[in-house]
C-alpha cells in the first residue's frame, strides 16, 4: 500500500515531535553539553598557540642553528594561523549560542 503525501507528513512530524520531546527533557545537559564544546575550541586554540610558542622558544633557548630556527618559526606560523582560525569559529560559535546560556538559568531557576 503507498503512503499519501499528506501521511508521509505525518509520519514525519511525528518522529520530530518525538526527538523534540527527548530534546526538551534533556535541554539542560544539551545546553552545557554545547558550551562545553565551544569552549574546546577555544582550549584547542589556545594549545595550538602554546605549541608554537614552544617551538620558538626551545630553538632560540639551546641556541640552535638558523634553519632550525627558521624550522620553529614555520612552525608557530603554521599553529598560529590555524589557532587564528578556531578563535574565528569560537567567536562565531559563542555568538551563535549565547541565548543558550539565559535559557539555561531559566530552565535551572524554573
Amino acid at each position: 500500500m503507498k503512503m499519501t503525501a499528506e501521511e508521509g507528513i505525518d509520519e514525519k512530524l511525528a518522529k520530530w515531535n518525538q526527538i523534540f520531546d527527548e530534546l526538551a527533557l534533556d535541554a539542560g545537559d544539551l545546553i552545557r553539553d554545547i558550551r562545553d564544546m565551544i569552549n574546546y575550541v577555544f582550549f584547542s586554540a589556545m594549545l595550538l598557540t602554546l605549541m608554537g610558542v614552544s617551538a620558538v622558544a626551545i630553538a632560540v633557548g639551546r641556541q640552535l642553528e638558523p634553519k632550525y630556527l627558521a624550522m620553529s618559526v614555520i612552525v608557530f606560523s603554521v599553529m598560529a594561523g590555524n589557532a587564528s582560525l578556531l578563535v574565528g569559529k569560537w567567536l562565531k560559535l559563542r555568538a551563535r549560542y549565547n541565548n543558550l546560556s539565559g535559557l539555561e538559568k531559566k530552565l535551572d531557576s524554573g
